[in-house]
């Protein structure tokens, strides 16, 4: 059996003063064990706050919005977010494989009704609570806990990265107070969220081979570092 995915050039999307990197670069080292994310900072020339507050306006904000204005989840790891980068600033994002990683709420939103019905009829559908975890474990857990304490590495302390991201969230909130009810649905400020894992369940059943996605298992929940960070 041979399957491929056809993916677009990101080049083809950037300006001319752009540059593509993955954003898993973001979670690496060099052979020096230096932060790459590090070499984007000083390169920026911003301090590591100001940077870091650019970089979740440009790829939290957007997910969260899709989220919250149209129902729509995509399961943002590190490989399928690709960041266009101006001078070691991040500019825009550009999103790729939605054919797995793309899923809708259940509820009936209006904005929905120009999606074609061939794709609604292919796509998961999740109650508004589970669905908000595709970006609570699918980015937060799986990208930001992992560029956190390199970022501690280079002066901002974890407690005080969820604080910029709460603040950057709260801004896009106040912004949009027209949207304060799918907010409340998908509320990001919880004391708990739910703890996701799929590892276990491949290694339960590595000889799974249908066409069927392995369902995840939800074990204890798990103090949500926005909330934490938040609190006086």
């Amino acid at each position: 059996m041979l399957g491929v995915i056809w993916r677009e050039n990101p080049c083809r999307w950037l300006k001319p003063d752009e540059s593509p990197i993955l954003m898993a670069t973001l979670m690496e080292c060099d052979e020096n064990n230096q932060p790459l994310i590090g070499a984007y900072i000083d390169r920026s020339g911003l301090d590591a706050e100001t940077w870091l507050t650019q970089l979740f306006r440009v790829v939290v904000v957007p997910l969260y919005h899709l989220l919250c204005r149209y129902g729509v989840a995509l399961i943002a790891h590190g490989q399928n977010i690709t960041l266009a980068m101006k001078e070691g600033v991040p500019q825009r994002v550009l999103l790729k494989d939605f054919q797995g990683d793309m899923r809708l709420v259940k509820d009936a939103f209006p904005e929905m009704d120009s999606l074609p019905q061939e794709v609604r009829d292919v796509t998961a559908r999740l109650s508004a609570d589970y669905l908000i975890h595709d970006l609570q474990t699918g980015h937060f857990v799986t990208v930001l806990r992992f560029v956190s304490p390199l970022m501690a590495r280079l002066g901002v302390p974890e407690r005080r990265f969820y604080q910029l991201l709460a603040a950057v969230l709260s801004d896009y909130m106040q912004e949009h107070p027209q949207m304060s009810a799918r907010f409340a649905l998908f509320s990001l400020f919880k004391p708990q969220i739910i703890r996701v894992v799929l590892n276990p369940v491949k290694l339960t059943w590595p000889d799974q081979d249908g066409g069927s996605r392995m369902l995840p298992n939800y074990l204890e929940d798990l103090q949500n570092p926005l909330w934490l960070a938040t609190r006086d």
